[in-house]
């Protein structure tokens, strides 16, 4: 793991975990939560990059000579990178704010893990720090939470017309 891309150890909280029927013959893949204070930044120069630990979290079948298939199923348009093996799953905070549904706040990534017939898919909620928990703004500014400094707002208005003209609809937001 290269260390000048500050890596983060994201420690994982289990939130919940599916059961088994049948103790040690069941796949188990638990829903998983990193905290802000355990996460990377959405995005910005430096601290993006994370690992997060599965290892003892993830639970095979005992007494198995299947060989454990890791897969990344999918994820939140605001990470990249992201990959899986027995031990980590890898990913990269790539917040974009000119892409739609791209998030500052919040990742999510879907992840199976598939031992001879038995599978089960897990999820991982990924809370951002925040560059701007302790910025403070002047009334007409924002902040910008790749930079963590006042901006000007970003302002878009789109204007839409009904074709015989006699109600124009106008957005601001």
């Amino acid at each position: 793991m290269d260390t000048k891309f500050n890596w983060c150890s994201c420690s994982p909280t289990i939130v919940s975990a599916p059961s088994c029927h049948n103790s040690g013959k069941c796949v188990i893949t638990p829903h998983m939560l990193i905290k802000a204070a355990d996460s990377v930044f959405p995005c910005g120069a430096s601290e993006t990059s994370g690992v997060i630990p599965i290892m003892g979290k993830v639970s095979l079948k005992t007494n198995s000579t299947d060989i454990a298939v890791y897969t990344i199923v999918n994820h939140s348009i605001n990470l990249t990178n992201v990959t899986i093996d027995e031990d980590n799953i890898s990913f990269t905070a790539s917040y974009n704010p000119s892409i739609d549904g791209s998030s500052y706040t919040t990742g999510q990534i879907q992840y199976r893990v598939q031992q001879g017939g038995e599978s089960n898919v897990g999820i991982v909620d990924i809370v951002f720090k925040s560059r701007c928990s302790t910025v403070v703004c002047d009334a007409d500014k924002v902040c910008d939470p790749c930079l963590g400094t006042c901006v000007d707002p970003t302002v878009d208005i789109s204007v839409t017309a009904q074709t015989d003209n006699s109600l124009i609809d106008i957005q601001i937001s």
